[in-house]
């Protein structure tokens, strides 16, 4: 027993160092984004003016969103419901009752 706790801490805590740089990466990968948006805003400046060019590089930024927010939709609609729990649990109140056949 002591040896399956001193296994579980130890994955756990490797777990927790993977998260953690994760963690790194997702804000490295953020501070990226912004300083890609800013020189994009900079080079689109110099042709638009600046109100302008934050102007674009802010509707970049929002086609984008929409993109992944319609493809996470799309996504989701394909997870659905537990098909199999859900005729599992149909059966239940059969089964409780004796009467498995009805659940053919």
């Amino acid at each position: 027993m002591a040896l399956a706790k001193a296994e579980v801490r130890q994955s756990a805590n490797r777990a927790g160092q993977v998260a953690g740089m994760f963690a790194g990466v997702a804000v490295a990968a953020f501070l990226f984004l912004v300083f890609l948006s800013i020189a994009l805003w900079v080079a689109i400046s110099d042709r638009t003016g600046p109100a302008w060019g934050a102007v674009i590089v802010a509707v970049i930024w929002l086609v984008a969103g929409v993109v992944l927010f319609l493809v996470a939709r799309a996504q989701i609609k394909k997870i659905g419901a537990l098909p199999q729990t859900t005729e599992t649990v149909r059966q239940v109140p059969n089964a409780l009752t004796g009467h498995e056949e009805r659940n053919r």
